[in-house]
C-alpha cells in the first residue's frame, strides 16, 4: 500500500498541472488573480478619474454662473444712482451735463456704447457722436425700450447690454443703454 501511495504522490508532483486537484497551479492563480486585481484598479482609477473632471467641471460652471450673477445684481445697484442723475438732468433739458457723465463713464474698464434714448426712440445722448439724434430701434430689441426694471442681456460671450427705464414720477421719459464687458479675470477656468 505504500507504494502505492508513493507512486501516485510522485505523479501528482511530476504532473504538468502541478499540486492543486482541480488542473491548475498555484503560480497560474496568483498570476490570474494579480492580473485581474490590476485590470480592476487601474479600471477604478480611470473611472474615478472621469468623475473628477466631471465634478470639476459642473463646479466650475456654477461657480461662473454664480459670479456673473453677482456682477449682474452688482450692476443693477450701480445703474439706480446714475439713473437718478440722469433723470434729474433730463426734467431740466440739461443735456450737456448728462454728456459729461457719458464721458465719464465710458472712459471706465468694461464701459462701452452708453446711449440714452428718449420715449420715441431717438438717441439724445450718446458716447459715439456719429448716434447721436438716430434711431436707435435699429441698435436695441423693441422690448427693452419698454421695460419696467433694469434688464442685463448677453449679447455676446463677452459683452452684456444693460437697459435701465429712465423715470420721473408719474411716466417713463427714457431708456439708458450700455455695453459692459465682464471681468473675466474673476472667472474660474
Amino acid at each position: 500500500m505504500q507504494a502505492t501511495q508513493d507512486f501516485h504522490q510522485k505523479v501528482i508532483s511530476n504532473s504538468p498541472q502541478g499540486d492543486s486537484p482541480h488542473g491548475y497551479s498555484w503560480a497560474w492563480f496568483w498570476f490570474s488573480t494579480t492580473i485581474i486585481a490590476l485590470v480592476s484598479t487601474i479600471s477604478i482609477y480611470y473611472w474615478k478619474d472621469y468623475q473628477n473632471q466631471v465634478a470639476q467641471e459642473v463646479l466650475v460652471f456654477d461657480t461662473n454662473k454664480d459670479i456673473n450673477q453677482k456682477e449682474q445684481q452688482i450692476l443693477k445697484t450701480l445703474c439706480k444712482p446714475l439713473l437718478w442723475s440722469i433723470q434729474t438732468n433730463m426734467m431740466k433739458k440739461d443735456l450737456k451735463r448728462i454728456n459729461g457723465f457719458v464721458q465719464n463713464i465710458v472712459q471706465m474698464n468694461h464701459f462701452s456704447n452708453i446711449n440714452i434714448v428718449d420715449t420715441e426712440g431717438k438717441i439724445l445722448v450718446a458716447s459715439n457722436k456719429n448716434y447721436e439724434n438716430t434711431s436707435a430701434l435699429a441698435l436695441y430689441a423693441s422690448p427693452l425700450f419698454v421695460q419696467d426694471s433694469i434688464v442685463v442681456l448677453q449679447k455676446t460671450n463677452k459683452v452684456w447690454v444693460v437697459a435701465a427705464p429712465i423715470k420721473n414720477i408719474e411716466r417713463r421719459i427714457g431708456t439708458l443703454f450700455f455695453d459692459y464687458s465682464p471681468n473675466t479675470s474673476t472667472s474660474i477656468k
